[in-house]
Order: C-alpha cells, then sequence, then structure tokens
C-alpha cells in the first residue's frame, strides 16, 4: 500500500470521527501525504503551537525569508536547487515516514505535478510556490510549520527567542 492510500484510508476513518464528534477539528489537509506535518496528521490543526497559533514571525522575519532561509539550508551543495536527499528531508521534517520506496514514488509524483526534473530537484522559486500553494498540488505550510522547520534546519547565527 502507498503513502497516499494508506494516508487517504487514515484520514477517512479520522474524517468520519472528526464528522461524527463536533468537538474533533477538522482532519482535511490537501497536500500530498509525505509532506503533510505531524501536526496536520493528527488533526490538532498544524498551525497551532500551544494555545495561539503563529501570526507574525519573531525577530521581524517574513515568511518569504523564512522559506528562503528554510530552502538554502536544505540545499547544502550550494547548487540553487533542493533534490533527492534534500527532498526527503524536508518530508521527514513534515512528518513522512515512509520507507525508501515510497519516498521514490512520492517524490517522483510530486516532481511529475510541478514538472521539476527528479535529479536536478527544485529552484527556489519552486519550492517558494510548493510551500505556499494552498491547493491540492501543493504542499502547504502554516507559518508555525515553518518557523518549526526553520528552527530544526538553520544553524542559530546567535541567541534565538521563541
Amino acid at each position: 500500500v502507498g503513502v497516499k492510500a494508506a494516508a487517504a484510508a487514515s484520514a477517512t476513518t479520522k474524517a468520519a470521527q472528526s464528522a461524527s464528534d463536533p468537538r474533533l477539528p477538522p482532519t482535511t489537509d490537501p497536500r500530498p501525504a509525505a509532506l503533510r506535518s505531524t501536526a496536520s496528521r493528527s488533526g490538532s490543526g498544524g498551525d497551532k503551537h500551544g494555545d495561539k497559533a503563529l501570526e507574525k514571525f519573531p525577530q521581524g522575519m517574513s515568511r518569504d525569508r523564512v522559506i528562503r532561509a528554510i530552502f538554502r539550508a536544505l540545499d547544502c551543495s550550494f547548487t540553487g536547487r533542493v533534490a533527492g536527499d534534500a527532498m526527503r528531508r524536508f518530508a521527514t521534517l513534515n512528518g513522512f515516514e515512509g520507507t525508501d520506496e515510497e519516498w521514490f514514488e512520492e517524490h517522483t509524483s510530486l516532481c511529475s505535478q510541478w514538472q521539476v526534473s527528479p535529479s536536478e530537484g527544485f529552484t527556489e522559486e519552486a519550492f517558494t510556490e510548493l510551500v505556499n500553494d494552498q491547493t491540492e498540488r501543493g504542499c502547504y505550510c502554516s507559518n508555525q510549520e515553518l518557523w518549526d522547520l526553520f528552527k530544526k534546519v538553520v544553524p542559530p547565527a546567535g541567541p534565538m527567542d521563541e
């Protein structure tokens, strides 16, 4: 069973539970299964940190700057592209727990949808579109998800406040 099929079955079950219990948050997440965050998969809204959502990035950073920093941290070979292993790291940090074979299928599918060569990878522009795209094709990340990723992949330059 592929990652998408397993995620769809899990989402169907959670959606049914959510529909029967109005106290539970909605569980639909349009992103490809490989790139959904753990928080989104668990139905916690994915956008929450404690009791409040991150509306503004700390240290005066903008959404675009945070995305750029994440991209550049993932592009450790300084090619201007994020491919294979770096995209898998991104997916894993967003909750992907599949096998190598499942990742290969997901990555190939994602690259096909975005008309990106799997071996060349995503440019910064395409990666930015990917994480900002709220359609089923995209892998939208909330501000909180982006900030959590940022803290995991970008080495601190000095003391950081949350």
